[in-house]
């Protein structure tokens, strides 16, 4: 199986979605319920939010790259 395979097989799994979708939720709460003036707790929470964010990213990069690299080779 190569990586784009595994990275679409990844996205489709139910246990996956549960996992970044509470890992997600948790930081948006945390942020949320967090004191105005906490800024250390605030920027905490959205930086690992942001790095959930940027995994997910790359997996759905992974899970695309055929597509990609055809529509590349088709410009050149």
């Amino acid at each position: 199986m190569d990586k784009c395979a595994w990275a679409k097989n990844l996205l489709l799994d139910p246990m996956f979605q549960e996992i970044i979708s509470d890992m997600e939720t948790r930081e948006i709460n945390r942020w949320a319920n967090s004191d105005e003036f906490d800024f250390d707790s605030r920027n905490a929470a959205y930086s690992k939010l942001v790095v959930i964010r940027e995994f997910k990213a790359q997996i759905e990069s992974l899970a695309h790259q055929n597509e990609i690299e055809r529509k590349r080779l088709k410009i050149f």
